[in-house]
């Protein structure tokens, strides 16, 4: 049996020279740039205050379910 850390450190190998060989590399960069910088400003503006519901908004109808509902 193949230790998982060989398999994934031969996969990377692999991965970086078909990388290198078919040029590329410049692509992968530059789409990792731009999703880093789309992490990092989805990270910056998240407003994590309306992320939970309280309880006493529960209470007072917060939760509404529409199931069965007639409009």
């Amino acid at each position: 049996m193949v230790d998982d850390r060989v398999v994934m450190v031969g996969l990377g190998i692999v991965t970086l020279g078909s990388l290198l060989l078919t040029r590329v590399w410049l692509n992968v960069l530059v789409s990792f740039s731009i999703g880093t910088a789309a992490v990092v400003l989805h990270a910056t503006f998240r407003v994590t205050e309306d992320l939970f519901l309280d309880e006493d908004e529960i209470a007072y109808g917060g939760l509404q379910s529409v199931v069965g509902a007639r409009f």
